[in-house]
């Protein structure tokens, strides 16, 4: 699932790939160092450095943790983590 959605991000004209400066660096850094965010990863802390930086506040994720960063996770995803509930439910 992961391979497929990747491919189509990469082939969408609605997508921005985004280059990582070093700006972009030192911001995710900082936050890093600077988060109360126990499983704060830098690769995340990248990804919410650039979107403040480009004044994004939506994201698509899997990890909830992006909350805690002021950015709101978009909903549509929680039965993409749990695929066996969604089937259970569509039984009943």
């Amino acid at each position: 699932m992961a391979r497929a959605a990747g491919e189509a991000l990469r082939q969408s004209r609605e997508i921005d790939v985004v280059p990582v400066d070093a700006a972009d660096r030192e911001s995710a850094w900082t936050l890093f160092l600077q988060a109360r965010i126990p499983k704060l990863s830098v690769a995340d802390a990248t990804s919410a450095a650039q979107m403040r930086r480009l004044g994004l506040r939506e994201i698509f994720t899997f990890d909830g943790d992006f909350r805690n960063l002021g950015l709101q996770v978009l909903p549509g995803l929680r039965p993409l983590l749990n695929p066996r509930r969604k089937r259970e439910a569509s039984r009943r």
